[in-house]
């Protein structure tokens, strides 16, 4: 029916195409996948930006995604310690809340002093979306 009334050329050709239109203007190839009961595409404008998207995943475990998560609202160190069950100060601050800053999946409430008493961290829009990448990603939530 689609073809009849033009608004298809072929049968079947769309992803083909679109893979080969990727490749002639020198693009990585975007990314397919099935979620839930629909269907995601994520296409990047260049290699940079995949790369970087890829390393930003790639480096973020379970509890980095908890962290971020619990972040939604601003919290202090010690409530995000005590979300995650971890004692040693030193530890949680190397391990986890800097490599989270430092991928900028959270940010300071106070930025302008990091080691204020009041200060307290919220998810930013990279972890947002991180969040809601994961949150569609069946076998995150089947670990």
């Amino acid at each position: 029916m689609f073809k009849e009334v033009g608004l298809i050329e072929k049968y079947g050709t769309g992803i083909r195409r679109i893979r080969q239109g990727f490749a002639d203007y020198g693009l990585p190839e975007p990314r397919f996948e099935e979620i839930g009961g629909g269907f995601r595409v994520t296409a990047y404008k260049s290699m940079d930006s995949m790369e970087k998207a890829t390393q930003v995943t790639e480096q973020v475990t379970g509890s980095i995604l908890k962290l971020i998560a619990f972040c939604v609202e601003p919290k202090s160190r010690k409530e995000l310690m005590a979300h995650l069950d971890i004692k040693h100060r030193e530890h949680f601050r190397s391990t986890l809340l800097a490599k989270a800053l430092q991928l900028g999946l959270i940010e300071t409430t106070i930025p302008d002093r990091p080691h204020s008493r009041l200060q307290k961290y919220r998810v930013t829009a990279i972890g947002k979306r991180l969040l809601a990448q994961k949150a569609h990603d069946r076998s995150w939530f089947q670990r």
